[in-house]
Parts: structure tokens; C-alpha cells; sequence
């Protein structure tokens, strides 16, 4: 996090997606003055699935579930980023009892999942919406769990909305 310190910016919204929503969480809890609002959209590391077997098994649905052309997309994804560093990003993610920092979360933050997503299914987005003290949940028709790329217009306008209040204060 020496990166946040070195560039001395005002609060963000900072969106972290999949994976990318427990690091966000993690930080927003270790430097809250640096998060103004956060958008946990598609948050892994639901209890019921915290194996890699479960994680993997979850993504296999969602593959299936998501835009077809997601999928060439989503396999150059897992190239660039070298699949040994996706394996060790989901041991990490089996790992990590992400629960610990969304109670400790001060900001307002927007829980963003497809209603579609196999990865966060329903029970688990309200139980991380219950464990952050100021959380909305917003779930969107038809999306699975890239909902940032496949419905950018519905994630535009719920992060706006969970935005607007938050510049005023």
C-alpha cells in the first residue's frame, strides 16, 4: 500500500471486482481516509465455497452463464495474468476470511452482483450487505458475475447513486 501513500490523492470510490472486491475491502479497512465510498461488486469468498474446488467449480457455472463473448476475453485474461498467478490469487482468496474486514468498513459502500452469478449467489451478497455497517445491495437482471463489463450501464447508474450523497458530504 506504499503506492496509496506516495501519491497523496483525495479519497476515491475505489470498485474492486471478484477477487479485486476482498482486496479492495482490505483496504479501504487498513486506510480509510484514502476511500471515500466503495463498490464491492461480485465479492468471492462466499463461506459455503471457500475451497478451490468450490471457487473453481462456481467459475466453471459462471462461464457458462456469462456473454459468449466473454469467453475469449476471459481466457486471454487468465494468459496475461500467467495461470499460476490465477491459481495462487484463488489459494489466497480460499484463504482469506474476507468477513473480518467488512465489518470494519466505515464508508458507504454499494454490494454490486449479477443476478445470475453462481460465484456470489443470493445468500451470500445479503450476508456481505448485513456484515458492512453502511451497504446497499444492488443485484442486476440478467448479469452473471462480470456484471461490470456486461451491464455497464446499470452499474453506472447504481454507483452514481451511491456517489451523489457521498460528494455532498
Amino acid at each position: 500500500m506504499a503506492w496509496l501513500d506516495a501519491y497523496r490523492m483525495p479519497p476515491v470510490c475505489l470498485v474492486g471486482h471478484s477477487f479485486g472486491a476482498e482486496v479492495a475491502a482490505a483496504l479501504a479497512v487498513a486506510r480509510p481516509g484514502a476511500v471515500r465510498a466503495l463498490v464491492l461488486a461480485g465479492p468471492t469468498s462466499d463461506p459455503t465455497a471457500r475451497s478451490r474446488r468450490g471457487l473453481v467449480g462456481r467459475w466453471l457455472v459462471d462461464s457458462l452463464r456469462e456473454a459468449p463473448w466473454q469467453a475469449p476475453i476471459l481466457v486471454r485474461d487468465v494468459l496475461d495474468a500467467r495461470p499460476w498467478r490465477v491459481a495462487a490469487t484463488v489459494a489466497h482468496s480460499v484463504r482469506n476470511a474476507v468477513e473480518e474486514d467488512l465489518v470494519r468498513i466505515t464508508v458507504p459502500t454499494l454490494v454490486l452482483a449479477g443476478e445470475r452469478d453462481p460465484i456470489v449467489p443470493p445468500r451470500w451478497r445479503a450476508q456481505v450487505t448485513r456484515l458492512v455497517p453502511d451497504a446497499r445491495l444492488v443485484t442486476v437482471p440478467g448479469a452473471a458475475h462480470n456484471v461490470l463489463t456486461t451491464a455497464p450501464g446499470p452499474v453506472a447508474g447504481a454507483i452514481r447513486d451511491l456517489l451523489v450523497p457521498t460528494l455532498a458530504r
